[in-house]
């Protein structure tokens, strides 16, 4: 019996999973793990990706494109040859995996028989490593980051056997609860379990591995309204009484996700979904699933579709609206100076030239202390040492680093005799 059977729902992208696999091939060993893909793709592209994995471990089932990931995942959880030949099961994301000291842990923690294991990157309230026996805690903190896939590793013995799962199909398998099925399954069998076992691992960020070849949009953007708007919300009510705060376990998957936050609502704005007609259905029950007052629906809806685009680039109203005045600062301060040069190098400094360039503001160039660290040349500008500046006439200096090299950079251009600079609040 090997540990874990690590099971892969995919449709229609045969470079995220031969990329996944293949970070799978290079951490878990063979004789730990096998690796099944279940393949839902309207073409042949991922079964020929797949036949270049050369391991014994790795297994190929071709599914119904028609069949929706929740039927999936229900019958991978049904499969009597997982159940019989692993320990735990673990339905991974096609786009996910960890690095290796994760997986380390994992294994090691398994040894232990916990009936479910969580790895949680998102952990907004740094909760960290902690074991759970009641299933109203982990309802209540848990429940809106456990809808994401490869998040649980669930046990064969003591969950999958054990599930009625004729009575899980007929309550959750239906349209109402597509998307959180499996959810529904989580909560379930946990008030059947004699003394749940659960065990919250806090993983940094760094330590998960996204696919480059994921798209960075969402992959349902079209039924993203009718998913967290009506499905979230009725699949979280009708699990049974005995879990509490419902209401605040739906509002929380927006809070800390951003779903049908400002950004999702411009971007479902201009691609049509999202209209005064289309969300009337929405209202009664908008201020449970979402943190966006209607009001601002309603101003979002009506914006032309070029000042929506904005939104969804800049994340929210607020955050373009201090864009345009950070925009205006900068233009007022550049034209108080013959020259203009922006401090720094790095990522926020790419940003602000980017911003400038964009709005027709000229610079000459980039400014850093010592140029034998740098690159000499960066977007379409030169970069040179401070020394090297030829002050003739007036010279402006927008001070573009992050907060903490600022503290010191600031005092070191004073010295140098630049008293007048742009210090950026946010880009």
């Amino acid at each position: 019996m090997k540990k874990i059977a690590i099971c892969i729902p995919t449709f229609n992208r045969p470079k995220v999973i031969f990329d996944t696999c293949s970070k799978i091939t290079n951490i878990v060993d063979s004789d730990l793990a096998d690796i099944y893909v279940y393949d839902s793709s309207t073409d042949d592209e991922t079964k020929k990706v797949f036949e270049k994995i050369e391991r014994n471990n790795f297994f190929y089932i071709r599914i119904d494109p028609s069949v929706h990931s929740s039927k999936k995942v229900y019958a991978i959880y049904q499969e009597k040859k997982i159940q019989n030949n692993h320990e735990y099961l673990w339905v991974l994301a096609d786009y996910l995996f960890f690095d290796k000291s994760v997986i380390r842990e994992v294994i090691s923690k398994l040894n232990e028989e916990w009936d479910m294991l969580m790895l949680d990157f998102y952990d907004p309230q740094g909760r960290g490593n902690r074991q759970y026996h009641s299933p109203n805690a982990i309802f209540y903190e848990y429940a809106w980051s456990m809808t994401q896939y490869g998040i649980i590793l669930i046990n064969c013995k003591t969950v999958l056997k054990k599930a009625d799962w004729r009575y899980l199909t007929e309550r959750y398998l239906t349209d109402d609860h597509k998307n959180f099925s499996h959810i529904m399954m989580y909560f379930e069998v946990m008030l059947q379990l004699d003394r749940l076992k659960f065990y919250h691992f806090s993983i940094s960020r760094e330590n998960v591995y996204i696919s480059k070849y994921k798209s960075v949009s969402s992959d349902y953007l079209d039924d993203f309204l009718n998913v967290w708007g009506d499905r979230w919300y009725r699949s979280i009510n009708a699990l049974p009484r005995f879990y509490k705060n419902k209401s605040r376990v739906i509002k929380m998957a927006c809070k800390y996700t951003a779903s049908l936050g400002e950004k999702n609502i411009a971007e479902l704005k201009c691609r049509g979904i999202l209209t005064i007609r289309s969300f009337q259905r929405y209202i009664p029950i908008w201020h449970c699933v979402s943190t966006v007052p209607a009001i601002i629906v309603y101003v979002i809806i009506f914006l032309p579709d070029d000042i929506a685009r904005r939104i969804v680039k800049y994340g929210s109203i607020k955050t373009w609206l201090e864009y345009i005045f950070q925009l205006e600062r900068i233009k007022v301060f550049c034209k108080k100076y013959d020259t203009i040069y922006l401090y720094g190098a790095g990522e926020k400094a790419k940003m602000v030239a980017d911003l400038m360039i964009e709005n027709s503001i000229s610079f000459k160039g980039f400014v850093v202390t010592d140029i034998n660290e740098n690159i000499t040349f960066l977007k379409g500008h030169d970069v040179i040492g401070i020394s090297e500046i030829k002050k003739e006439g007036k010279v402006g200096m927008i001070v573009a680093v992050n907060k903490k090299n600022e503290k010191e950079i600031v005092p070191y251009l004073h010295q140098m005799g630049y008293r007048d600079l742009f210090k950026l609040d946010r880009i």
